[in-house]
């Protein structure tokens, strides 16, 4: 594919199509799809056999209690910075009275479930 354009800058007396050097434009044109892509967040494929980690966090979504989720190895180091959730389950905090599940409050967890666990 031929990209016909013209770029004219009289004031400082350059004038220059884009198809002058088209082995430059298209690798400029790869450059920037490739650099573009870079900078795009790769999100985890979540797979029915993908390996998962038991992460926890207390107080949420439900007050005085814990919830628990099982992560994709591929979001672990997200769920734990950004989501402030710990390593283990909740028995370990010693809340082990399973008291059913929940869905996540914020924004970004809503659809997610969390089996929420009491003392």
């Amino acid at each position: 594919m031929i990209v016909h354009a013209q770029s004219d800058d009289t004031e400082h007396g350059v004038s220059m199509e884009s198809n002058e050097n088209p082995g430059r434009r298209d690798f400029l044109a790869a450059a920037t799809m490739s650099l573009g892509a870079a900078f795009l967040p790769t999100l985890p494929a979540f797979a029915d056999d993908e390996a998962v980690t038991t992460l926890h966090i207390l107080n949420y979504p439900i007050d005085g209690k814990c919830g628990e989720a099982k992560v994709p190895e591929g979001g672990v180091f997200f769920a734990k910075t950004f989501g402030k959730l710990e390593d283990g389950s909740c028995a370990a905090e010693g809340y082990a009275v399973d008291e059913g599940t929940a869905n996540g409050t914020g924004e970004k967890d809503s659809k997610r479930t969390y089996g929420i666990y009491g003392k």
